[in-house]
């Protein structure tokens, strides 16, 4: 058995279990009238292939659309899990809760690998009702920035809150259409307060 290797059998196959290297199996044939002659067969061990996966968001919002799953290395695998079919992720099928999606990849040598990650389908809403007057936040979840689209032009206070309550970003306008930049804020949950509203607006800030 080449190192690292072992294996034996007393009938017409051989059944052994592989090691890093690779090498030569020499089988020979014993009994009452002597010995065989030895046979050789070349073997080959291959390492498996090194598999990474990265999410862009591994939380996302129970109302955004259906999205291709990205970020398996080396490309070409597929991605199987809870909400996946065709490499492609169904927040709504998916459910409220944490999932967990596996990349697996099969490189030529045909030796197979998997990584997994976490997606977390939070139950957001876009869409509310302040004071009769109905309020628009999106894209949820969000990246670089975040819009808030009002009805009527008056005087607001709006801020950000993580998920522990500490207040991280505050802003005065009073525009029907406020565009906040969010590049500060780190990837996570945060929950938005308007003055004039006792309630709170959940918002995902993507990786």
């Amino acid at each position: 058995m080449p190192n690292g290797w072992s294996g034996s059998s007393s009938t017409a196959s051989i059944n052994a279990t592989a090691g890093e290297n690779g090498g030569a199996i020499t089988v020979t044939a014993n009994n009452n009238c002597g010995s065989s002659t030895a046979s050789i067969q070349i073997v080959e061990s291959h390492p498996l292939p090194t598999v990474t996966f990265e999410l862009d968001s591994s939380i996302i919002c129970n109302n955004f659309g259906d999205f291709p799953l990205t970020g398996g290395l080396p490309e070409g695998g597929t991605y199987s899990g809870p909400g996946v079919s065709d490499n492609v992720f169904s927040p709504a099928e998916a459910g409220a809760g944490i999932h967990l999606i596996t990349y697996s990849y099969t490189d030529e040598n045909e030796c197979s690998q998997t990584a997994e990650q976490e997606i977390t389908v939070e139950v957001c809403t876009d869409v509310r009702t302040l004071n009769n007057e109905t309020v628009l936040i999106y894209p949820n979840p969000f990246r670089q920035s975040l819009v808030l689209e009002f009805e009527e032009n008056r005087a607001r206070v709006i801020e950000f809150h993580n998920a522990i309550g500490q207040i991280v970003h505050t802003l005065q306008d009073n525009g029907v259409r406020i565009t906040v930049d969010a590049n500060h804020l780190a990837p996570g949950i945060y929950f938005i307060r308007i003055s004039g509203d006792e309630k709170v607006h959940r918002v995902v800030r993507s990786q």
